[in-house]
């Protein structure tokens, strides 16, 4: 286990660094693009309309994929530095160093008949030892299985899962890489749940109607905002998002505001 999380933590540190100095480079190469095509929209517009709308969507279609490809980047060195921490992390923890995983205070019951006695929670605790999990709901669970019996069953197929899972630490270390960013709490999971259980806001037929085609109408005026004459005439695209808008305007400040609350 040694060699592999420390074959592991080094092979993504300088994959971390290869992408690094790669964003970098691609971060100049795109400015160097963006200038070019600017100019060239601006000279397509000076030749004419129907010239400069063609090389407009274009240079819109290129940026896209640049900055796509450009986030792309940034966010493979940063799985790759988790990967890395995750390797740190375990590469302690052989060492008896358990300091960085969570050790579930408070998910400890006084009144448990041997969560207390057992040290099941806290530090140098069970919980603390064996507890790998990315998610609010993956942590409830396991402090259930450890406070609750289990029957003979659910031990050996606890055991035949463990040892499946011992047999893929790539897929493991995985998992936990993308749950790493994941911050969500149990209060959060309720606030969800609950928030999944209201009516839905808009329930009429006419306005779901109005609100799936709206994304339509908006792009509609965008593009005949240049074509038209007068330019304003294209406002009629949006009249209908308006009406929806005014609407549901309060409720749509209530529903931000019970989701901004969540966890709270």
């Amino acid at each position: 286990a040694n060699t592999y999380y420390e074959n592991l933590r080094d092979a993504q540190l300088a994959e971390h660094d290869r992408l690094k100095k790669r964003y970098d480079r691609v971060a100049l190469i795109r400015l160097g693009i963006f200038t070019g095509l600017i100019v060239l929209v601006v000279l397509a517009f000076n030749a004419g309309f129907f010239y400069g709308l063609p090389a407009f969507l274009v240079f819109v279609a290129i940026a896209y994929g640049l900055v796509q490809r450009h986030a792309a980047i940034k966010r493979s060195a940063e799985l790759a530095a988790v990967r890395a921490k995750i390797a740190d992390r375990e590469l302690g923890a052989l060492n008896h160093d358990f300091r960085v995983f969570d050790g579930g205070e408070e998910l400890l019951d006084p009144l448990h008949p041997y969560a207390l006695d057992l040290d099941i929670f806290g530090h140098h605790s069970l919980f603390q030892f064996i507890n790998r999990t990315v998610t609010a709901p993956g942590k409830r669970l396991l402090a259930d299985w450890l406070l609750s019996p289990r029957t003979e069953q659910d031990r050996a197929l606890t055991q035949v899962r463990t040892k499946e899972l011992a047999a893929r630490p790539d897929w493991c270390v995985e998992f936990r890489t993308l749950g790493e960013e994941l911050e969500d709490t149990l209060a959060q999971q309720v606030r969800l749940r609950e928030w999944l259980a209201r009516p839905a806001v808009v329930r009429h037929g006419a306005d779901r109607l109005f609100l799936t085609v709206a994304p339509l109408l908006g792009l509609a005026f965008l593009i005949t905002v240049f074509i038209v004459n007068p330019w304003f005439a294209a406002l009629g695209f949006l009249v209908p998002n308006i009406i929806l808008y005014r609407k549901y305007a309060e409720a749509i400040a209530r529903e931000h505001a019970y989701t901004a609350a969540m966890g709270k």
